[in-house]
């Protein structure tokens, strides 16, 4: 696809236009000369990544300038969606023979702001699901975020098999107000040393992992301080993820390939590990949790859209 575009040139204001060498003057005309070129990309051209060259008409010839890529992305105000739809216990906790599992799944979400700002966390109402087997399946269905004018999203999804619900209200209560006081106390920090202020903000989470590693040792931190707590009920999913906008775009696009798997092992010990299920305008993934203190294996598919409000 080759399109072309007019283009407005701005001066260098700061590069003189003569300096004077050995007593001669003459006209500057190197890579000094920092002139701006402003134009507007084509509101209907899909994105992606692009290369883009400058066509200078001279003495009825054309210049053509050496290639440089630029990648187009959506508008802020593109609203994206990320939701649950299923629970598959592929392997419930052992000893199998001491009964179903009991399973309990708290999800928490925030949204980093185009000017660097933490949104408001927020949480959904929890997940339980009771009489877990082996192979069983649970529907899990329900919009975990939807939002617009981000610079990304961070996700916590804590699941726990439950032997005492009281105690395990208390738990997941006591995370929750734990991860909100975390976050808002040090996400300030993290912000600052990415370095980017304003919407140069989206671009340095687009092209950094530095904040999602941040976050998840916010995350740590947290349990850490509940650590004696959660010996009442045990810790069978734990996962953190962390997505910018243009992450959010490459899996919502036709554009761009499904991302590559990824692997790791949480705070709490539980490995994790997520692969594309399909992709095309909506991209579905399952993230695998195995405890091997509970000798426990679990699955939960997400759902990524782009929606039309």
């Amino acid at each position: 696809m080759v399109r072309e575009v007019d283009a407005l040139v701005c001066g260098d204001l700061t590069t003189g236009l003569t300096e004077t060498i050995n007593g001669i003057e003459r006209v500057i005309e190197d890579s000094r000369v920092k002139d701006q070129i402003l134009f507007t990309i084509p509101s209907d051209l899909p994105t992606g990544f692009y290369s883009i060259r400058v066509i200078m008409p001279l003495d009825g010839e054309g210049i053509i300038s050496q290639e440089q890529f630029i990648r187009v992305v959506l508008p802020s105000t593109t609203t994206y969606q990320i939701a649950t739809e299923e629970l598959k216990a592929i392997k419930e906790t052992s000893p199998a023979w001491f009964g179903s599992d009991e399973v309990g799944i708290r999800v928490l979400t925030t949204a980093i702001t185009l000017d660097g700002e933490l949104g408001e966390i927020s949480t959904i109402p929890p997940f339980k699901f009771d009489e877990l087997d082996s192979g069983n399946t649970r529907d899990m269905s329900r919009v975990l975020f939807q939002q617009n004018n981000i610079a990304g999203v961070v996700i916590v999804i804590l699941g726990h098999e439950i032997d005492n619900d009281e105690l395990y209200e208390q738990e997941v209560e006591a995370f929750e107000d734990a991860f909100v006081e975390v976050m808002k106390s040090n996400w300030k920090y993290i912000s600052n040393g990415l370095g980017a202020s304003g919407g140069a903000f989206a671009i340095a989470l687009g092209a950094s992992t530095a904040w999602g590693a941040a976050i998840a040792g916010l995350i740590t931190f947290a349990v850490n301080l509940l650590v004696a707590y959660f010996g009442r009920a045990d810790l069978i999913i734990e996962d953190t993820i962390a997505l910018s906008a243009l992450d959010l775009e490459a899996r919502t696009s036709i554009n761009f390939p499904a991302p590559a798997p990824i692997s790791y092992t949480s705070p709490g010990g539980i490995d994790v590990k997520a692969e594309a299920l399909n992709k095309d305008f909506q991209y579905t993934e399952k993230r695998e949790y195995v405890s091997d203190k509970e000798d426990s294996k679990y699955r939960i598919t997400l759902r990524y859209n782009r929606v039309q409000l």
